[in-house]
């Protein structure tokens, strides 16, 4: 029995791909009037899932690159992330301590031991006083009230800083304040000190008047300075 099959015989110009593959799909549409559309649609979907495989190996490619720069991106990003959020908090955290500060130094350095230990010894004197029965013992309240007194010290040195840039002395009231503050926390040091029952040298009595005289003459600078017209 006779058999009757259509076909087309192409030759390819592979130099001209695109414009060779357009006269092929033309054709085959032109052969096809009844079928125009289905064939259209075949092809609509053969060309997405094309170019879906090649964007998907741009993506590999670009994975395998940062696998290859931070290995740490291997389970996620994770880390990468971490970092990124880190190295973002301290350059914010910087810029927030010289615009408030005018830049760390040695006595906000100082300051913050005096704070971090008046805190801590605080609280053993506290509970010290609880066992002996002498005091109210550690409570979160009064912990708290110690916190939020420690955070009003350092946005004392802030204002006083911010002052000083207003009147455009160079940190004039912001270390007066800190010494004002450094013989406060020394002499709670030593009453804490003195709650735990632990002798105290006498030489730290004297450098809490010495810090109360320097926040003092700081002062008198100040004042001076204002005065002149």
């Amino acid at each position: 029995m006779a058999k009757i099959q259509s076909a087309l015989d192409i030759q390819l110009d592979l130099t001209r791909p695109i414009e060779e593959l357009t006269g092929v799909i033309s054709a085959v549409i032109a052969s096809q009037p009844a079928r125009r559309k289905e064939i259209l649609i075949g092809l609509d979907i053969a060309v997405g899932n094309a170019l879906a495989e090649i964007q998907a190996q741009k993506e590999q490619k670009v994975d395998d690159v940062a696998q290859e720069k931070f290995p740490e991106r291997r389970d996620g990003g994770s880390k990468v992330d971490k970092w990124e959020v880190f190295k973002f908090s301290t350059a914010s955290g910087s810029s927030a301590v010289t615009y408030f500060y005018g830049g760390w130094s040695g006595v906000l350095g100082v300051l913050l031991a005096l704070v971090i230990i008046d805190y801590v010894t605080g609280l053993f004197a506290a509970g010290a006083e609880g066992k002996k029965g002498t005091g109210p013992g550690l409570k979160s309240k009064i912990g708290l009230i110690g916190i939020a007194r420690k955070v009003f010290i350092f946005a004392m040195v802030a204002v006083s800083h911010l002052i000083d840039g207003v009147l455009g002395d160079s940190h004039l009231f912001r270390d007066a304040v800190v010494y004002f503050y450094m013989a406060n926390e020394l002499l709670s040091i030593l009453e804490n000190g003195g709650r735990l029952g632990a002798p105290i040298p006498p030489v730290i009595r004297q450098a809490v008047e010495v810090l109360k005289s320097k926040g003092g003459k700081e002062g008198e600078k100040e004042d001076a300075t204002t005065k002149q017209p």
